[in-house]
């Protein structure tokens, strides 16, 4: 790029002539010289560096010397800008291409200054070949054409400023320097810049008008500040998501906001509504299939765009705003059932419809019993269908039982049914924009959480139930197990309690209140689709981190801060293992009112429940079961009652307020002694009798 002398070097520059010439000689030179053109004692050179040079050939006074350099300035700043001016052979931006328009007018208009300059000059020749002296007032002089070129001059400077300061930036960064540029005191100097800006503008807010009436980038020199992110080629390509682009993709990975790029009169605000403007446009055609909305969008609210009248702007693109948020916003609720999926993830996956939840426990619980390599999904999704049509669910809309499926996960060798077994609720394209993978392996975590807690209700409650009705026709002849069983119901009624204290807690005062939370985000008028989910997103994750007990951020630098998380894990196997061992009891007292039957000589025959009947008539034990099973009852309560108050002094410790306040539920009459600090952890589970152990009894 060229190098411009300073005034002062140009002088030094031209005082390295010999000879003197006066002005009037130097005059038929001039109009040259403001082209760059070596004339006369001026001659101009380039050296290899491609740094203008100056020489003069012939001395001249210091005045005229002075009144020439500004004349040469004007020449190496011509040729300089129109250097920059001239079409390139690399593929410019239409930004770019602007400017040099505006600039190749720009010297045009000076080009046509130098050619009257040079019409005054030679006119006066003219004048004086003929012997007659012209009025002073009208006679060219040196002095005359600087002054006559002055705004030219300042023009060219300012034109010498933008090319050095663009250097190889595009589109809005070229628009932003121009526009710190008009940021200026001179009235000259900002009117020049506006004027600048009024015309290489245009490409942008075509690209603009583009992308807020129609949802379309086109923009091939990447110069606006929104531009397609990485996706795949086709996508990229033609504007439309492939059939293997998820709606998350189309939606927060198709298009990005370049900050730099962004003209500086556009607030961070504004600039945020234009990008979901035409991303919301966009994804109203190609994603939820409705162009006709942005056809009749584009014929009611096109109107061309400008610099300068930004108020008319601002009003153009709230209202494009205001009418496809709602837009997107409505067909997601109405179209595609979006409030309907959230209700039947909450009912279903988060187990809060309660006689279907009942019912396919019933249907499930004994083939869950199994080892999960013998189960099969077609008779859980034959469950399923079983409890869909014998509860509440079956009212449920085709639209919302379609996507809810049973399956199995994939689990260790010797895992059970219960430890594998989920409901999922699958959802396509567009609504999956809300319901991500993340979310799903979310919901996912929780069910599994929830599942489990419901299997030991339902292992409790069903072994509570068994027993109180063998407690009329069969316990109470039993002696010498009554006092066994008054402890065993209390423990167990003890764990029961518990678990419908924990249940309470996560379906009302965690999942309740954030579905309130929920409700309340998706109702408010200015809820746009990134509103919906962010809203859901963090309705998720209030769900895991309070359902999970904070497992999820837990401080490991806080020594007072357990895992909570795995303490109710741990709690959950001892009652599991405490309901085995009572059925152990169980059997043994059936076999000892067998042998009191026996001995009485009674044709009576006890007549057991239904659970029973499937049970292979038990040996007839020995007194050492009985003292094998009292040990291990004893301990599982022991461990029980320890490993809730290492839960609750963790739950006491822990920084949210609502956990905290589950400790205090779940001890409101301080039946458990809550330990301090540096307690001594529950038993491992190797130390424990497993939940699937059975107790060998003898004849």
């Amino acid at each position: 790029m060229s190098k411009i002398l300073t005034k002062a070097a140009l002088i030094r520059s031209l005082r390295s002539g010999t000879e003197e010439i006066d002005e009037e000689t130097l005059l038929r030179d001039v109009p040259y010289i403001l082209q760059a053109i070596s004339a006369g004692p001026v001659s101009f050179s380039s050296t290899p560096a491609q740094a203008q040079t100056v020489v003069l050939t012939q001395s001249l006074t210091p005045p005229v010397l002075h009144l020439l350099s500004v004349v040469v300035e004007a020449g190496l700043l011509y040729k300089k800008v129109s250097t920059f001016a001239s079409p390139e052979h690399r593929s410019e931006g239409l930004v770019r291409q602007s400017l040099k328009a505006n600039f190749t007018e720009e010297l045009t208009g000076y080009l046509n200054k130098v050619s009257v300059i040079e019409g005054e000059i030679r006119r006066q020749a003219h004048i004086d070949q003929e012997s007659v002296k012209p009025e002073d007032a009208y006679r060219v002089t040196l002095k005359r054409v600087v002054l006559w070129i002055n705004d030219d001059l300042l023009r060219l400077r300012l034109m010498n400023t933008i090319v050095n300061q663009i250097g190889l930036n595009e589109g809005g960064a070229i628009i932003n320097i121009i526009h710190d540029l008009s940021a200026h005191g001179d009235p000259f100097i900002q009117g020049f810049c506006q004027k600048t800006l009024q015309g290489i503008s245009v490409p942008f807010y075509e690209m603009l008008a583009r992308w807020i009436y129609e949802g379309e980038l086109v923009d091939p020199h990447y110069e606006f500040f929104v531009r397609p992110a990485t996706m795949s080629t086709s996508s990229t390509k033609t504007g439309r998501p492939s059939s293997s682009d998820t709606s998350e993709d189309a939606w927060k990975s198709k298009y990005i906001s370049v900050k730099v790029m962004i003209p500086r009169w556009l607030s961070d605000e504004l600039a945020q509504k234009i990008f979901l403007i035409g991303k919301s446009l966009n994804f109203i055609r190609y994603t939820c299939g409705d162009a006709n909305f942005v056809t009749n969008h584009h014929k009611e609210t096109a109107r061309v765009l400008s610099y300068g009248d930004t108020s008319a702007m601002e009003r153009s693109i709230d209202e494009a705003y205001s009418v496809t948020s709602q837009h997107l916003k409505s067909l997601m609720l109405d179209k595609f059932h979006l409030m309907d999926h959230l209700k039947a993830l909450k009912k279903y996956i988060l187990l809060n419809a309660g006689d279907f939840v009942s019912v396919l426990m019933e249907r499930l619980g004994e083939s869950l019993e199994h080892p999960a390599s013998t189960l099969h999904r077609h008779n859980l999704t034959s469950s399923l269908g079983d409890a869909i049509q014998t509860s509440n669910a079956q009212f449920e809309p085709d639209h919302v039982l379609r996507h809810l499926d049973a399956r199995m996960l994939e689990g260790s060798r010797g895992t059970v049914g219960w430890e594998v077994f989920t409901l999922e609720y699958r959802l396509e394209k567009p609504v999956d924009v809300i319901f991500t993978d993340y979310n799903a392996r979310q919901y996912l975590k929780i069910f599994n959480f929830l599942w489990r807690l419901k299997r030991v209700e339902f292992a409790l409650s069903s072994s509570w139930r068994r027993h109180m009705t063998s407690e009329r026709g069969m316990l109470n002849q039993v002696a010498s197990v009554a006092a066994d069983w008054k402890v065993a119901r209390g423990v167990s009624d003890e764990m029961i309690h518990f678990v419908l204290q924990l249940q309470y807690y996560i379906l009302y005062e965690v999942i309740e209140d954030s579905w309130i939370s929920l409700q309340t985000e998706i109702a408010s008028p200015n809820c746009d689709l990134d509103t919906i989910i962010n809203a859901h997103s963090q309705y998720v994750k209030a769900i895991v981190d309070k359902a999970l007990l904070g497992s999820q951020k837990r401080d490991a630098k806080d020594e007072r801060e357990e895992d909570c998380l795995s303490l109710l894990h741990e709690i959950l196997k001892i009652m599991l293992a405490y309901k085995d061992q009572m059925g152990q009891l169980y059997l043994y007292s059936l076999s000892e009112f067998t042998k009191v039957q026996a001995s009485s000589g009674s044709r009576h025959r006890y007549d057991t429940t239904r659970d029973d009947s499937s049970v292979a008539a038990p040996p007839l034990p020995t007194d050492d079961n009985l003292i094998h099973i009292r040990d291990r009852l004893q301990r599982l309560a022991k461990e029980f009652k320890d490993a809730v108050s290492y839960l609750l002094a963790a739950l006491s410790y822990q920084k949210s307020e609502t956990m905290r306040f589950l400790a205090i539920r779940l001890n409101y009459n301080q039946f458990y002694a809550i330990p301090r600090l540096h307690r001594q952890k529950p038993s491992k589970e190797k130390d424990r009798v497993p939940s699937s152990a059975a107790v060998p009894v003898a004849s």
